[in-house]
């Protein structure tokens, strides 16, 4: 991120995702890849020395392969689509109270949504039309440091 004015900030962040599976009622594997890359507008609130709350929101671009080894399916799906990414967390500065320039090492608590629908082409083999969803809650920790 970058700070742009008082507690806005120019946001971007990427992702990676990937699982490998099998058919819904058979034996063939499938493989999806799914990327991301989010360039947002964030809001820091400084509550605290030891703490700050921040939470952002921008579109998300997503980019998915996805490969099937059945006969019955294309082989090969590769989509791009534009959906959304929003952020919020906890920056907790644990070392604060030793160095203010110890404030550039903390630890994030944080929760990510995404939101998107990926349009596929029917299938050679069906009519079929079976969009793809990859939209989801990830929540974790992270050790951060700022510049």
């Amino acid at each position: 991120g970058c700070k742009v004015w008082g507690p806005l900030t120019v946001w971007m962040d990427g992702g990676y995702f990937a699982k490998t599976g099998s058919a819904i009622g058979g034996f063939e594997k499938t493989h999806i890849l799914l990327g991301t890359l989010t360039l947002g507008l964030k809001l820091i609130y400084e509550c605290h020395d030891y703490c700050s709350l921040y939470a952002g929101a921008g579109p998300r671009l997503f980019m998915m392969i996805l490969h099937n080894q059945s006969q019955y399916v294309r082989a090969e799906d590769n989509q791009v689509g534009i959906g959304g990414g929003f952020d919020a967390g906890l920056w907790i500065f644990p070392f604060a109270a030793f160095h203010n320039t110890a404030r550039n090492v903390f630890l994030d608590v944080f929760a990510d949504y995404s939101w998107a629908s990926l349009h596929t082409e029917e299938d050679e083999f069906s009519s079929a039309d079976h969009d793809v969803n990859p939209s989801g809650l990830s929540v974790g920790l992270g050790l951060g440091i700022r510049f």
